[in-house]
């Protein structure tokens, strides 16, 4: 018999699986057998080169969408078509950083995986354009209105701004040291005023609200003349005492006390008794 020697071939794909339908011929008979052979790929995409991480500063133009379209530099090879993919894609802010999968997949669904880390940094701090800047306010404890002041320069910054190589000024963490309202009427509130970014970088500024005291009290009720019958008992002194005392019935008010009967008085009597038998007579 003649060696059978030649065959026709059909050939499909699925994607995944090639089928070869082989048709061999005998030359002497004639007659001819199919033979079916099925090449099926059963293994993933092979990564030649892992994505690479890469880290910028936030103050750089973004490389981002670059570095996600070169898949993190990835390479990979197949015995069958592939695609890359990467999850996630959306871009970090500053200061943060994200991890991306790519995945090479191919016509059979087989899976390679490579994952890199795109970093965004700042190193600089915040800088204040315009710094805290001192503020006083007259006392005034009755209706608050020098603690109002103070609430409001604290709460504006003390009229401080800071801007950032980066972030908005919205995007910039305020806080101050101030502690509590003073308890006295001259007092110094030195406070340090701070701006974060979202790297934690810190940049600082420091003022003094000063809450003083200029207004004397005022007589509200001048203090009107008094007597005492002379008495050898001691009476009249007695009664002269309670004169001092009260003041002579005079009050007075002050802004920078919450409660007058708190006020100090003083006199200008220099001691001595009052009335008495050495100072009565007939």
């Amino acid at each position: 018999p003649t060696p059978i020697t030649t065959w026709q071939d059909s050939v499909t794909n699925d994607g995944c699986t090639e089928t070869i339908r082989r048709t061999w011929v005998d030359p002497d008979s004639n007659q001819s057998g199919v033979q079916i052979i099925r090449l099926t790929d059963r293994e993933a995409p092979f990564i030649t080169i892992p994505a690479s991480s890469v880290t910028q500063t936030c103050d750089s133009p973004s490389t981002y969408q670059a570095w996600l379209t070169s898949f993190g530099g990835a390479a990979a090879t197949d015995c069958s078509s592939f695609q890359f993919s990467a999850s996630p894609n959306s871009e970090p802010f500053f200061c943060d950083s994200e991890n991306v999968v790519f995945t090479a997949t191919d016509s059979c669904g087989l899976q390679s995986s490579t994952s890199a880390t795109y970093t965004v940094t700042d190193f600089v701090s915040p800088v204040f354009t315009t710094p805290a800047s001192d503020d006083s306010a007259e006392c005034n404890l009755k209706t608050g209105s020098s603690s109002l002041a103070l609430t409001q320069w604290v709460n504006s910054n003390a009229g401080s701004i800071v801007s950032d190589n980066c972030a908005s000024s919205g995007q910039i963490s305020r806080s101050n040291d101030f502690i509590g309202f003073p308890s006295s009427c001259f007092d110094d509130e030195i406070v340090t005023f701070s701006a974060t970014d979202n790297c934690g970088n810190a940049a600082f500024t420091t003022a003094t609200f000063t809450i003083s005291d200029n207004t004397n009290p005022v007589i509200i009720n001048q203090a009107t003349d008094s007597q005492a019958q002379c008495s050898t008992s001691g009476a009249d002194n007695s009664a002269f005492q309670s004169f001092l005392a009260n003041r002579g019935g005079a009050t007075a008010t002050d802004d920078c006390i919450t409660n007058d009967s708190n006020l100090i008085w003083t006199n200008d009597y220099t001691g001595g008794q009052v009335g008495g038998p050495n100072t009565c007579s007939d």
